[in-house]
């Protein structure tokens, strides 16, 4: 007789070595009949992680995960400090699915609200600061939430959602009330403390205009000179930041055997990680300097 756990790791890129494990979720919910096109999983739906955030202060991690909750972990230990069930807050009825995934998760640069998007197409403010406390729900969107930005001063946060929608909201950082600004124009200087919302002006030419869903993730790097896509052929992407021409050149890696779900560079910009979907497999790219020679192994793609 064995147990099953489903864990959260933490490793060193360096060494290669485990720092730490942690379990998602130690009592077993119920898992899935059918299999649905977001997810292959059979596993319980509370088991099932889909996205973390590391804190500014690098104390916390949080965690969203199938069923709708929210974990904020130690991220030293990877121990739950805390479990909130964010479906109460949902606009539409799950069918078919026992919560409301939450895909999307953001802190404010300053730390004082995190916000997690959810597939009940609604963003949820909390308070860190207050034991993340639920201090404001943004509706605006039509569909799930996909991906979200804060500005530098974390007054503005931006939000992609499945209806290929990109909106804004003026955020008060002490009370957490958000107001959608409806003119684009108007946060058009604005700077952004990263660059995860694939639909916007910097990564416009990432986008493909008959297929939305090809892109299913970018990532800028530190010193924002490059910008990474996630896409759906199984490649990586990497285009110079910022891709706001439709048709951007960019040189594409393969790799992954699926569709790529997720890229990340890391802190100090010499690492660039992806994920794959049905291939299981999250790579470690090195970031370097453009080698001419070495153009064969990998496809340039001009516009």
């Amino acid at each position: 007789m064995f147990a099953l756990l489903f864990l959260v790791l933490a490793w060193n890129l360096t060494s290669h070595e485990l720092l730490a494990r942690g379990i998602i979720n130690a009592k077993r919910g119920p898992a899935p009949t059918v299999r649905k096109a977001a997810t292959s999983s059979l596993f319980p739906q509370n088991q099932c992680a889909r996205a973390l955030e590391l804190s500014p202060d690098g104390h916390h991690l949080a965690m969203g995960t199938n069923d709708g909750s929210l974990t904020i972990l130690n991220s030293e230990t990877l121990a739950p400090i805390k479990l909130i069930n964010l479906n109460s807050y949902g606009q539409r009825k799950v069918i078919g699915q026992e919560g409301n995934w939450i895909a999307s998760i953001a802190y404010s640069p300053s730390g004082h609200l995190l916000a997690v998007g959810t597939h009940g197409s609604v963003i949820v403010l909390l308070a860190p600061t207050q034991n993340y406390k639920v201090v404001a729900s943004i509706t605006s969107h039509h569909s799930y939430i996909t991906a979200m930005d804060w500005s530098t001063d974390g007054e503005i946060l931006r939000s992609n959602c499945g209806a290929y929608e990109l909106l804004f909201h003026a955020v008060d950082s002490d009370s957490g009330a958000a107001r959608q600004i409806t003119s684009a124009t108007s946060v058009r200087d604005t700077e952004w403390a990263s660059q995860h919302c694939p639909i916007s002006w910097a990564s416009l030419g990432v986008i493909r205009e008959y297929d939305g869903s090809f892109t299913n993730a970018v990532d800028r790097s530190p010193d924002g000179s490059l910008l990474a896509a996630a896409q759906d052929d199984g490649r990586v992407a990497l285009y110079r930041y910022p891709a706001a021409e439709k048709g951007a050149t960019s040189f594409q890696f393969q790799g992954h055997s699926s569709h790529v779900t997720l890229a990340r560079f890391t802190a100090d910009g010499h690492r660039l990680l992806s994920t794959g979907g049905h291939d299981l497999a999250l790579f470690s790219w090195t970031v370097g300097e453009y080698d001419p020679s070495k153009e064969g192994k990998t496809h340039r793609v001009d516009s």
